[in-house]
């Protein structure tokens, strides 16, 4: 069972493995984000008006968890895509996640800004906090939403973990 898991969780199955999930969090107030418990502040102010919409909505991505033994087949992106159609469908103008420093690039390809200045850690795992404009990412990569039933994520590393002890 997980201690704070979110409002809306996605799952990866795969027969019956659950292969991975993300969890979004969708608060009503910049208090109810997960992250404000590990950043400043200052550093959720920043991370929020990054957003370019004058009535931004945005949505917190969660722990985005990929079961070990089926990493590396890009599962993390599209769980990742997932969150991004389930966001648009609820309105939400902005994402917003903490990102482990061995899945950046996954995190950057996806489209995120990652404010590398900042981090928090967990052991000897590093954070960064991430924003994403969705409507520029769509104006970026126009059938990034779609590509999730048509498009093989393969990616040569895909360790994607949120540095808990899920499983």
């Amino acid at each position: 069972q997980l201690e704070d898991p979110g409002q809306y969780f996605i799952a990866l199955l795969s027969d019956d493995s659950l292969v991975g999930y993300v969890s979004i969090n969708a608060p009503e107030r910049a208090e109810g984000f997960r992250l404000a418990t590990y950043y400043s502040e200052e550093v959720m102010n920043e991370l929020l008006q990054l957003s370019t919409c004058d009535d931004s909505k945005t949505f917190e991505i969660r722990a985005l968890t990929i079961k070990e033994e089926f990493r590396g087949k890009g599962h993390a992106f599209t769980l990742m895509q997932a969150a991004l159609r389930f966001s648009i469908t609820e309105g939400a103008t902005d994402l917003i996640a903490m990102g482990n420093t061995d899945v950046l690039q996954m995190y950057k390809k996806f489209g995120m800004t990652v404010l590398e200045k900042h981090h928090v850690t967990a052991g000897e795992v590093i954070f960064h906090p991430m924003h994403l404009s969705i409507a520029e990412a769509l104006a970026y990569t126009e059938n990034l939403v779609d590509a999730m039933e048509v498009e093989d994520h393969i990616e040569e590393d895909d360790p994607c973990y949120h540095g808990g002890a899920s499983w």
